[in-house]
């Protein structure tokens, strides 16, 4: 299996917000499938292997031997035995059912589906809602076998469902074969195309996409704006980022939004004409028909025009050897910053010192400007009251019930609390115990601390009844701050510790030990070193730059021990849930496969760290993200036999038997 399998999915979902530093434009010849992506794109991902890649998919090679070495599928077929006993069903048909499963799922290579390269390419529209299409090359000498276990599959499918409800075409032959599967009568187009063209593997759901990427691939449809990457937009794009390697992804938010308000207000006309046949039915007290008003949903598409603020994202990534450089960036619409969705996520503007408060000894650090609550409560109470039918009367009940509730969120905690934040943990005190703080800016400290203690005369009585309590942490570097007695139920819980809080230097500490909040202060007041001396950051992390919105910083050396260790818990889950349910089949094969998942997750142990710095210059977020790789450790030694006679020998053969 090789390395671009893991993050497929994430080139395409993770760092939507991202950018990167300005370098020269291109797309290589290497990425052959290029030419295959219409140029309607909304929405594209392309990956490739490439001789840089070996460590990973040599490390990938490993995670996906432990996968099988686990064979979770004799779980799934343990949970559907189990529920078949309870159904009644036969176990002979359903013993059959499951053999033919596994004989047409062997007939794949699933993990090398995409050994060569792999393209994934989308468009949205209305009503149709989306039409994408993957392609994949397997190594030359499975495309043929892939792709006869492929049509094995779809054949099978429609063997399974009652007559005449699934219709298949087929078109070509050889190198060159189209297959094309739909649902008869239905409302709502529905195809799903298998083809195969040379030794490129397409599959495709919708009514246009497969066809327009077919046609690509047989040169019907060639010119110089047939493509995306051939179109001036993308070219432009391409610009603000260095040359992809492994991969690039391309999203137009601003068409998918505009799709998004398409939809909205096609639901919203649905909802009016449902009102309106509503009405006819039941006539005013004066005999007019009452179905003249606007559509309850009509505030829908302008939802959708207060998150109209991204007008395209492009990511390129690149690997050698131990390490991959990814660098992103997000550009705004030029009136973005009249929308809802800018005052809460970018109004704030950059951060003036990033790791102020963040000593050389963390870990793990990240830190965040842009993020306003406030905001995010305004904004939303004046839609409510301009936009929402009775929004107004909503509002007020909302606010009444504030005013009656001991905590009113929007005096107690939105008018003081600020848009930044800053977290990080390290082993400070000792390598077996985590320390954390996390660390918010404020708006208003007096009204900061006032909140604090109207929280703390609320909640200590509750404390005080569990054997807890909330007192003074008398710390000389924090007057005012705040310990909190857990009680024993609480205290025995991982990574608590002894809470400490309060309010100084313009922000709010939470953190889990007196020490940790400390070393933050001494750290922020200038009399202890910040996270730049770290010499694991000097060494595998980036430099900061300027108009700084977000740093990211991760200790990766013991990623699959943790996980593996967090998914080893599933035995104590066992024990406190009730014995008919941890009998149930379905939750018999969860906790088997939540552990199997943690023997998987401690192979990967070839993490190091990760590190990402965005920034924002007006209507442009970039990011750049770099993550280091070392090598696994070494398996443990066998241990040496003995040269001992095995019967004289304690420890031999014999004894052991």
């Amino acid at each position: 299996m090789r390395h671009r399998l893991f993050w497929i999915g994430g080139v395409a979902l993770v760092g939507l917000l991202a950018a990167a530093l300005p370098a020269q434009a291109g797309i290589g010849d290497d990425f052959t499938l290029t030419r295959a992506v219409p140029a309607d794109t909304m929405l594209a991902v392309h990956t490739r292997n490439h001789e840089g890649l070996d460590f990973l998919n040599q490390q990938c090679e490993r995670v996906w031997k432990a996968v099988a070495d686990q064979h979770f599928e004799r779980d799934l077929k343990r949970m559907l035995m189990g529920m078949a006993d309870g159904a009644g069903e036969s176990q002979a048909e359903l013993e059959q059912r499951w053999q033919q499963i596994h004989d047409l799922a062997m007939g794949v290579h699933w993990s090398q589906l995409s050994d060569r390269e792999m393209a994934f390419a989308m468009t949205v529209a209305v009503p149709f809602g989306a039409d994408f299409v993957f392609m994949f090359m397997p190594p030359a000498d499975q495309v043929t076998d892939d792709f006869d276990g492929l049509v094995a599959i779809l054949n099978n499918l429609v063997a399974l469902a009652p007559e005449g409800q699934l219709l298949l075409s087929t078109e070509g032959e050889g190198t060159s074969v189209v297959h094309k599967l739909s649902v008869a009568q239905s409302p709502v187009p529905m195809v799903l195309t298998l083809a195969r063209h040379d030794e490129v593997l397409l599959l495709g759901f919708g009514t246009s996409m497969a066809e327009k990427s077919l046609a690509l691939l047989r040169g019907e449809a060639a010119g110089p704006n047939a493509t995306l990457v051939s179109t001036a937009r993308f070219q432009k794009a391409l610009q603000q980022v260095a040359p992809p390697r492994d991969a690039f992804s391309f999203i137009e938010a601003g068409k998918l939004v505009q799709q998004g308000r398409a939809f909205a207000e096609m639901a919203a006309q649905a909802a009016g004409q449902q009102m309106m046949m509503s009405d006819e039915e039941t006539e005013g007290a004066e005999g007019q028909q009452a179905g003249a008003g606007e559509s309850p949903l009509a505030f829908l598409p302008r939802i959708v025009d207060e998150f109209d603020i991204w007008d395209y994202v492009l990511e390129s990534t690149r690997t050698e050897g131990m390490k991959t450089t990814t660098e992103e960036v997000a550009v705004l619409r030029d009136q973005a910053s009249q929308r809802a969705a800018y005052k809460v996520f970018f109004a704030s503007g950059p951060l003036a010192k990033p790791l102020r408060f963040v000593p050389k000894e963390a870990k793990n650090v990240s830190v965040m400007s842009g993020f306003d609550l406030k905001a995010l409560y305004d904004e939303t109470v004046k839609f409510m009251e301009t936009q929402v039918p009775m929004g107004t009367e909503y509002v007020q009940q909302f606010k009444g019930m504030m005013a009656e509730s001991p905590v009113d969120i929007e005096q107690d905690l939105l008018n003081w609390l600020g848009t930044s934040f800053v977290s990080f943990s390290g082993n400070m005190r000792s390598q077996f115990m985590s320390d954390w703080v996390m660390i918010v800016g404020v708006r208003d400290e007096a009204k900061a601390s006032a909140a604090l203690e109207k929280l703390v005369a609320l909640v200590n009585p509750m404390l005080m009844e569990q054997n807890g309590a909330i007192e003074d942490a008398e710390l000389p570097e924090a007057p005012g701050f705040k310990r909190v007695i857990l009680p024993p139920f609480m205290a025995m819980m991982p990574g608590l510790g002894r809470p400490i809080l309060g309010v100084a230097e313009g922000h709010l500490f939470v953190g889990n030990g007196p020490e940790i909040v400390t070393l933050a202060l001494q750290t922020g007041a200038g009399k202890h070193d910040t996270f730049q001396s770290n010499e694991r950051y000097k060494k595998e992390g980036l430099p900061l730059g300027d108009n700084v919105t977000g740093f990211e910083f991760s200790d990766l050396s013991k990623l699959g021990e943790e996980i593996g260790q967090a998914l080893a818990m599933t035995g104590l889950m066992q024990m406190m849930l009730p014995p008919d349910v941890t009998k149930h089949p379905a939750m018999t094969m969860l906790l088997s496969v939540a552990t199997k998942l943690g023997r998987v997750a401690r192979t990967l142990d070839f993490y190091q760290s990760k590190c990402s710095v965005t920034s924002q210059d007006g209507l442009m977020v970039r990011t750049r993200t770099v993550t280091n790789y070392q090598e696994p450790p070494k398996p443990a030694a066998e241990p040496k036999e003995s040269k001992e006679p095995a019967e004289q020998s304690t420890g031999g053969a014999q004894a052991t038997k």
